[in-house]
């Protein structure tokens, strides 16, 4: 766990969100493997956010239901394999959302 470096208005107001920040690190993204892969996606996260201090590079929405809105400084090939790793559909541009 991490001190919260952006804040996130919530996707959710109720029931109240808990949240958890991490590192992404190699452990934190190998036991995000180990999760999507021992759990029904439900039971993962209602919603997912990535992002480094000051900006918002991912949005998840119900998360494995909607799609993965990704800033366009995230290079297309990473997303494409994070995508794939979580057996989702493509992202898409995270302005689609904002503008």
């Amino acid at each position: 766990m991490v001190v919260p470096a952006l804040e996130i208005r919530p996707g959710t107001l109720f029931p109240k969100p808990q949240w958890i920040h991490a590192r992404a690190s190699e452990g934190a993204l190998n036991t995000l493997d180990e999760l999507v892969n021992s759990f029904a996606d439900p039971e993962i996260c209602d919603h997912l956010y990535a992002y480094e201090p000051g900006r918002l590079l991912l949005e998840w929405h119900d998360a494995f239901d909607d799609p993965i809105l990704v800033a366009g400084t995230v290079p297309a090939a990473v997303m494409a394999a994070f995508c794939s790793a979580l057996g989702v559909g493509r992202a898409k541009p995270l302005s689609d959302l904002t503008g």
